[in-house]
């Protein structure tokens, strides 16, 4: 069987026709080609995060492992095996078109090499790319007065010199990566040996920049384009922008959202006119949500992951799957998605992995394939859900909190040297390979309070009932840590998160 694994960044399931609220704020968006999607897919209404923000969640695609317990950021170590490095050594024929800046940049830069092919598309955010001075319009001028320093990461002097001038829809990034995936797709399509395509898709991540007819597409007033306002907001709370331009940001990214929307029907087209979905295991999905003035925040990273940022979009086609077109409620999370594919090619991971597959599901022999899973981000807040609540159990400042592994150089931290205190050994369960254990003390608690959440008559999160219902909150706080001890999380979690470890039976 083939293979396609497309994900693009920051997809709000909320923004898409086949899970938006049809009466709903955004209901306006295109997104045709995502109700196209559906009808060949099955649709997950359950599916949640692993690890978050962006390179974390790769880690759990190639892996099948949770990072978040044990590292915040950074490459595949020398001791993972992937899923991309076993099928390098059989018959399948391993793709990657990728216009993800983070992938070859300081603090990743390694997820590409276990693949046969790999295209880079340039000029995505902070891609150190071009350096030839540009000449802003006061479109841009919002953006370059929120982003002035050049030696600042985020600069939007670099990003203005890798767009260049006015561009034509065809030379962004976003469309040109998935064009070039779209036409591989149909060179491909023939060939005698199964693929494994990955198309790892950075829009509508931030810059919220597009051409026109996207550019005012939602905008009520065309004129906001010469107001000044940024489409690279600074995260953090939306009240430090007026309420108008909050709207414009948003606006930009319907803008963003429905150019990728289009890009993607172009690759149904060239699914359709070469028959691939009788052979072709096809997943789309994303990596996480983005906050764009909901729960009056923009961005990610110092804001609890609600449903919104953590329930996110799954579409899977199995060939000859009876839920091809259908919905499935069978909770799942990104892990399980790495499991899968394992499972299409027909391989045993090297290494115990902590997702489960799907497929099960998807051919009709199971309902679901797990009663609870956990989310969260390195030394925040965790989160579990049985997919009924959502349990977030806070942080707490002041603990103890190590990193595990043989790199922690992230995106701007070189000059920290994060490894002068670092003792070596073999801390991970999944290999016997030593590693390093950083050791670091929790922050950020404030961000991410204690909540207790009903999925089903609440999704949106307007009402904490962490307070109201201590006997939910301990009995989902058991499972919680029933969770932590399947996944071997580090001990020194328990203490930050106020749990009690359950004692091993004897």
């Amino acid at each position: 069987m083939n293979t396609i694994f497309l994900s693009f960044d920051s997809l709000n399931r909320s923004y898409l026709g086949p899970y938006r609220d049809p009466e709903g704020p955004y209901a306006h968006v295109d997104t045709g080609n995502f109700d196209r999607l559906a009808t060949r897919t099955c649709t997950f209404d359950k599916h949640w995060i692993t690890s978050t923000p962006c390179m974390p969640a790769r880690r759990d695609i190639w892996t099948g492992r949770a990072e978040f317990p044990w590292r915040n950021w950074g490459p595949l170590d020398g001791c993972d095996q992937s899923l991309f490095n076993q099928l390098h050594d059989t018959d399948v024929w391993t793709q990657l078109f990728c216009d993800h800046q983070h992938m070859w940049e300081r603090g990743a830069s390694n997820y590409h090499v276990d693949f046969k092919g790999v295209e880079f598309v340039r000029g995505q955010e902070t891609d150190n790319w071009k350096s030839d001075p540009v000449e802003p319009t006061a479109y841009d001028s919002g953006m370059l007065a929120e982003r002035s320093d050049p030696k600042a990461y985020g600069s939007g002097a670099q990003y203005l010199s890798n767009r260049g001038g006015e561009r034509k829809e065809s030379d962004y990034p976003g469309p040109t990566n998935m064009r070039a995936a779209t036409e591989w797709l149909r060179k491909n399509s023939t060939r005698k040996q199964p693929f494994c395509l990955v198309i790892d898709e950075f829009d509508p991540h931030e810059p919220f920049d597009c051409p026109e007819p996207y550019r005012s597409m939602y905008l009520e007033n065309k004129d906001d384009l010469e107001k000044g306002y940024t489409y690279w907001p600074t995260y953090g709370p939306s009240d430090r922008y007026s309420k108008d331009e909050v709207a414009y940001i948003r606006a930009q990214y319907c803008g963003v959202l429905t150019m990728m929307d289009r890009a993607l029907g172009r690759f149904l087209d060239a699914m359709d006119e070469n028959d691939l979905w009788q052979d072709t295991l096809l997943i789309v999905t994303t990596d996480h949500g983005h906050y764009l003035g909901e729960y009056d925040f923009l961005g990610k990273n110092t804001k609890s992951l609600y449903p919104f940022y953590a329930n996110t979009p799954l579409f899977i086609h199995c060939p000859e799957s009876p839920l091809n077109g259908q919905r499935s409620d069978a909770l799942n999370n990104m892990v399980d998605v790495s499991a899968t594919l394992f499972d299409a090619h027909g391989l045993t991971p090297a290494q115990p992995i902590h997702g489960r597959s799907l497929l099960p599901i998807l051919k009709g022999e199971s309902e679901r394939i797990r009663d609870g899973l956990l989310y969260g981000s390195f030394g925040k807040a965790l989160y579990y859900t049985d997919g009924d609540h959502l349990l977030c159990q806070a942080s707490q400042d002041g603990f103890p909190l190590n990193r595990y592994g043989l790199s922690f150089e992230s995106l701007v931290n070189r000059g920290e040297d994060p490894y002068s205190d670092a003792e070596a050994g073999r801390f991970l369960p999944w290999t016997q390979s030593p590693v390093l254990k950083a050791p670091g003390i929790s922050t950020g608690a404030e961000h991410e309070p204690s909540f207790l959440i009903d999925l089903q008559t609440d999704w949106a999160a307007e009402n904490n009932l962490y307070d109201q219902q201590p006997d939910t909150v301990a009995r989902l706080q058991q499972k919680m840590i029933s969770e932590m001890q399947a996944l071997q999380m580090p001990e020194e979690h328990y203490a930050r998160l106020g749990l009690q470890r359950t004692p091993a039976r004897k």
